[in-house]
C-alpha cells in the first residue's frame, strides 16, 4: 500500500509533512476539540520542529498529506498552542473542506483510548514500515517502550524514521495506547502515552 498517496477521507497511518520543514512523518489519529473541530495528532518533530531547529515554529504552517511533488495537498494548519516539545506531541487543525474518518490504513479504526501495560501485544500503522506488531516491554510514567514480539523473525523491522506519529494500538481491544516518536536499531520503539498526549492537547477521540 502506498502510504504517500492522498487519501480522502483523511486516514490515519498515511504520510504527512510540514511544508516548511519537509520532514515526513505519520498521521497518528484524528481527534476533536470541545467544539467538534477535527485535528491531526502526530509528533512535535513532525508537525513542528526537530530539536535545535534554526527556524521558529509558527501558527498556520501548512501540513500536507504527501508532498506537492507526489500530488499531495494541504490538509491542516499548525497551532503553536497545540504542541509540546517535551512530550514530542502536537496537533494541527484539519481544514474545513477536508473530510476525515476514523480508519487506520490496513487496520480498523481506533476504538478509544487505553493504557499500555507490560506484555501487551500492540500494532501500529506507520508511513515508513506499514503495519508492524510488537510487545510492550516497559512503561515508566508516560514513556512506553515496545520490542519485537518473540515469535517474529530476528531480522524483523518494528519501526523506522517515517513512522513518527503513528498510534500503537492494543491488538486485542483496538484501543489506542501510545504515540510512536522514536526507535532504536529497528527493533525497539519508544512512544508517548496517548491519554497523556490528548489531555495535554485538550483533544479527545
Amino acid at each position: 500500500m502506498k502510504r504517500s498517496a492522498t487519501y480522502r477521507p483523511l486516514r490515519s497511518g498515511s504520510m504527512i509533512v510540514n511544508a516548511t520543514t519537509e520532514r515526513p512523518g505519520t498521521l497518528g489519529c484524528i481527534a476533536r476539540d470541545n467544539q467538534g473541530a477535527a485535528w491531526i495528532v502526530s509528533c512535535y518533530h513532525v508537525l513542528a520542529r526537530v530539536k535545535g531547529a534554526i527556524s521558529e515554529f509558527q501558527d498556520n504552517e501548512e501540513i500536507w498529506q504527501s508532498t506537492a511533488e507526489q500530488g499531495g495537498s494541504k490538509v491542516a494548519v499548525t497551532a503553536t498552542a497545540m504542541a509540546d516539545e517535551r512530550l514530542d506531541v502536537a496537533a494541527a487543525r484539519v481544514l474545513d473542506d477536508v473530510d476525515v474518518c476514523g480508519d487506520v490504513l490496513e487496520l480498523h479504526d481506533v476504538k478509544g483510548v487505553g493504557r499500555a501495560v507490560e506484555g501487551m501485544r500492540v500494532l501500529k500503522s506507520g508511513a515508513d514500515t506499514g503495519v508492524t506488531e510488537g510487545t510492550v516491554t516497559e512503561v515508566v510514567g508516560s514513556l512506553v517502550t515496545i520490542g519485537v514480539a518473540e515469535h517474529m523473525p530476528r531480522e524483523y523491522v518494528l519501526c523506522d524514521h517515517g513512522d513518527s506519529g503513528a498510534i500503537w494500538m492494543d491488538a486485542n481491544t483496538g484501543l489506542g495506547v501510545a504515540i510512536h516518536f522514536a526507535g532504536r536499531n529497528g527493533d525497539t520503539a519508544f512512544a508517548r502515552d496517548l491519554a497523556t498526549a490528548l489531555q495535554r492537547l485538550g483533544l479527545h477521540l
